[in-house]
């Protein structure tokens, strides 16, 4: 495990979480659309950015955990967006 591969899935987490607010706005547009081809499409990634917004942040802590690296800026700063985004979307859910 090298701190590029650290950084790389840090910044595919930070791009699916920008994914994610895309998509996030998009379900609240398509409700409104009739045509159910864009609904499901956007309920598929919809499910597959959620999934990730859980399972790459809970991957970064493990390899932080295991690495023997100093702490490392990028990849906290990419789980704190995770949590947040997570956070909001459980907030704006209830």
């Amino acid at each position: 495990m090298t701190r590029r591969v650290l950084n790389q899935l840090a910044l595919l987490t930070i791009l699916n979480n920008l994914l994610f607010v895309v998509i996030f706005h998009g379900t609240i547009t398509t409700e409104y659309i009739s045509e159910s081809k864009y609904i499901q499409f956007i309920e598929i990634l919809w499910i597959l950015s959620l999934t990730g917004l859980i399972i790459l942040p809970t991957i970064m802590c493990t390899l932080l955990d295991t690495s023997k690296f100093n702490t490392q800026k990028f990849p906290i700063i990419a789980i704190l967006i995770s949590l947040v985004s997570i956070t909001v979307f459980a907030f704006t859910s209830i």
